[in-house]
């Protein structure tokens, strides 16, 4: 019998009507993904890595995630019904996701999820062991809420002892199109999808791909862009569907409808939003001149030509580099995560706590600003701009460095020269011959901010580009294709001409080393002129 690995399903609740006033829409999810199937034959590899994904992808989107990975059949039904239980007592504005990965199947119209320890050698006995997905809908239902989203990703064969592959038809079965339901199929109902030979299932890569870059649109065309891109990847042979029932709520998405706590507006304030949250410092507005002059030493061409940039908004940057302490912070509460996992960068036994973060790509730096967004709500959170990063280092200075024209170990911890050789090197108030700098060592710019130069270079949102392609109000060069990602500020073991403002290094957005890490930015959302 062919059989579904995963059942996705998104719940998503808006009451109609709700005003500015009313408090913003909780947001829930259970994720579950179940591989470690005990019955010979049908483990599955890549649920258990979907299910963090998207645990992942959803945490960034303001949703509280209760993750499930390789539950038996009592841990199913209780999984199922507390989350029922929570809707319900949520109220009629909750905002709900449920995703499964897994084995599931139907008898006779009716779909059930299988459980890790199911050993049947029939469907008739298969679904005594399978909790109906009809229980979880049915407390959907009772729940009340507006918008409910599910999500099907019907996929694998799951022979059974007996060879039946199906009864009733392949894949799970159609649920039609309920009021004020959202229903999505990985593939047309009654079909199977692929698994997919790589992380994860083409559905799970081409959602989480959406989730991430397009959560803003209305989620009918976000899905209809996750249909195209799975039928593209898999040369037709899955097309996936959709069913739409968002009578009351037509174009609604599943970008967080909270608003991130407010923020000061005034240059110089230091806040943060929350216990684990980076500390933040509110950068001015103003304009700069961006890159180099070609006199100056050390120069790059691709630092020029010399630019002006207006940042016409104040914004917040990270008064230090995030550090390893705020990213363990990420991964002990389920954010931070790759496919196989929670990633838990490697510290060379320098010590974590206060130590800058490293061994972190872009894409890394990414998944954390994802966590930070779900922990305060909105999107405020992000990396900052290439020209954010440099306006920031400059802090009002002109010279090749914000403290002057010569490079110096008080101000910064940084390597050899390259007549020298490569290598840390330790002087003045840099004691840190082969490794980073706590935090904070330095002094801090004009703008309050730590450690923009040395340490650990720094991961921007750019793309690697001309200058000729930017834009001239601070903008990141970006498209969704981008190869190469920017990084700025030099390193402990980069020699002193990569500490220079103008400085421009690149990298893959998957490279990850010992000398690279971030800071985030937030942004500010100023009041409307009275």
């Amino acid at each position: 019998m062919r059989w579904v690995h995963r059942v996705i399903a998104a719940m998503v609740v808006l009451a109609a009507g709700m005003g500015q006033a009313q408090a913003p829409a909780k947001r829930l999810a259970l994720v579950i993904g179940n591989g470690a199937y005990a019955t010979a034959g049908w483990a599955l590899a890549n649920p258990p890595r979907d299910a963090r994904l998207m645990a992942e992808r959803l945490k960034g989107l303001g949703f509280e995630v209760d993750l499930v990975v390789d539950a038996n059949r009592t841990r199913l039904e209780t999984a199922m019904g507390d989350f029922g239980a929570k809707l319900k007592a949520a109220g009629p504005t909750t905002v709900s996701f449920f995703f499964y990965a897994g084995h599931g199947a139907q008898k006779d119209g009716a779909n059930y999820l299988v459980p890790v320890d199911a050993n049947a050698t029939t469907m008739d006995r298969l679904r005594f062991q399978s909790p109906p997905m009809q229980f979880l809908l049915d407390d959907m239902i009772a729940a009340g809420n507006a918008v409910n989203i599910l999500v099907l990703d019907a996929c694998r064969n799951l022979p059974l002892p007996d060879g039946a592959r199906s009864v009733g038809g392949e894949g799970l079965a159609d649920l039609g199109k309920p009021q004020n339901f959202f229903i999505a199929y990985a593939t047309s109902p009654g079909r199977t999808a692929a698994d997919g030979g790589g992380q994860n299932s083409p559905f799970t890569t081409a959602l989480a791909a959406a989730l991430e870059r397009q959560a803003e649109e209305p989620i009918a065309l976000l899905f209809s862009d996750v249909n195209n891109r799975v039928f593209r990847a898999t040369e037709g042979g899955q097309s996936p569907e959709y069913r739409d029932g968002l009578v009351r709520a037509p174009r609604w998405s599943l970008a967080a409808t909270r608003d991130a706590p407010p923020a000061p507006a005034t240059p110089g304030v230091e806040f943060r939003d929350c216990d684990v949250c980076p500390w933040m410092v509110v950068v001015p507005a103003g304009k700069f001149m961006m890159g180099s002059l070609e006199t100056e030493s050390g120069r790059s061409r691709f630092e020029g030509p010399l630019r002006q940039v207006t940042i016409s908004r104040p914004f917040a940057a990270g008064k230090f580099e995030v550090t390893f302490a705020e990213w363990d912070a990420c991964v002990a509460d389920g954010g931070c995560l790759e496919e196989d996992g929670p990633w838990v960068p490697e510290d060379r036994g320098w010590g974590r706590a206060n130590r800058p973060v490293m061994n972190v790509s872009w894409q890394d730096a990414r998944r954390y600003v994802r966590w930070l967004n779900g922990k305060v709500g909105g999107r405020a959170y992000r990396l900052l701009t290439e020209a954010e990063w440099e306006y920031s280092a400059r802090s009002g200075t002109t010279t090749p460095y914000p403290w002057g024209d010569a490079v110096s170990r008080q101000h910064a911890n940084y390597g050899k020269e390259r007549r020298q050789g490569y290598g840390g090197f330790a002087g003045g108030r840099d004691r840190w011959e082969s490794e980073s700098a706590p935090v904070g060592s330095f002094p801090p710019n004009a703008f309050k901010l730590y450690d923009m130069h040395g340490n650990v270079q720094e991961w921007v949102e750019d793309c690697f580009a001309e200058y000729s392609s930017a834009a001239a109000d601070g903008s990141p060069i970006d498209n969704r294709a981008c190869s190469i990602r920017v990084l700025r500020g030099g390193s402990w073991i980069k020699p002193s001409e990569d500490l220079r403002s103008a400085r421009r290094s690149s990298a893959r957005p998957t490279h990850r080393d010992h000398i690279s890490g971030f800071r985030v930015a937030r942004t500010i959302v100023l009041p409307p002129a009275p």
